[in-house]
Formats: structure tokens, sequence, C-alpha cells
């Protein structure tokens, strides 16, 4: 499963059969997170930051998605693997 919430909303709730590795997660980032984030982020009189977090998996930060995030000007925020406090 992947989703995505925000102070202003929430995403879209979505599901894969498979494993998710580079590749796949870099399509889900393109096909829903960008077209969530402007809900998500707020109005044009109060846009908010655009700060991205996830579990850290290695999967998630490989060279093809750190220069994606950086691209599309999304800014990630440093959060250890594993950790319980990813839990929303």
């Amino acid at each position: 499963m992947w989703g995505c919430i925000g102070v202003n909303g929430v995403g879209p709730l979505v599901r894969f059969e498979d494993t998710i590795d580079n590749t796949t997660y870099l399509e889900i980032l393109e096909g829903y997170l960008l077209k969530a984030f402007p809900k998500l982020r707020g109005t044009s009189s109060s846009p908010g930051a655009l700060i991205f977090q996830d579990d850290n998996a290695k999967s998630h930060r490989t060279v093809n998605l750190i220069n994606w995030f950086k691209a599309h000007h999304v800014q990630t925020l440093n959060w250890p693997s594993w950790s319980p406090d990813l839990t929303p």
C-alpha cells in the first residue's frame, strides 16, 4: 500500500501486488504524489512547504529518485528506517 496525508487532507491510497523497487516507486511519485501535493500543501494564499517523508528504505534513496526530488523541488525529511514514529 502507498498513500499520502498532509495537514490539509489526504491523498490517494494505492494498492500494489508486487514488491516496490525504485522504478515502481518513481512511477508512484509521478502518477500519484505530484497530483496530490497541491491539495495537501494548502491553498494558493497559504501554500505551505513541500516536504516529503517516507520510510527511508534503500530503494527510496537511489540516485534517480534523489535527482527526481530535486528536479520537482520536493524537499525530503531525513528520517530513520523502521521508525515507529512514521505511522500517522
